[in-house]
């Protein structure tokens, strides 16, 4: 759902946020490892945000298309409620 995937973008950004802080403390030998990580969380999330808002645009077609009353919006609906369904799966994967 929405909720758990904001959710985990909210978890992924104070983990970063978290190597961010501890980078900054690290000796010299270290930082340059956390950095890596970083980045390699930072596209996680990037990722994550995109998805995210496929999500946000998918729910608005959904509603658009269950409230116009033509027969073609009911496949709409349909082709609309799979993408959802898809995105929230690779959503849960990220996290």
């Amino acid at each position: 759902s929405s909720d758990l995937a904001a959710t985990a973008l909210r978890g992924l950004a104070a983990r970063i946020q978290a190597i961010e802080r501890g980078r900054d403390s690290a000796p010299a030998r270290e930082q340059a490892a956390l950095d890596a990580a970083v980045g390699k969380l930072r596209e996680q999330l990037d990722d994550g945000i995109e998805g995210y808002r496929g999500l946000v645009a998918a729910a608005g077609h959904t509603v658009a298309a269950s409230s116009d009353g033509l027969v073609t919006s009911k496949q709409a609906l349909t082709d609309a409620t799979d993408r959802l369904a898809g995105l929230a799966m690779a959503l849960r994967e990220l996290s």
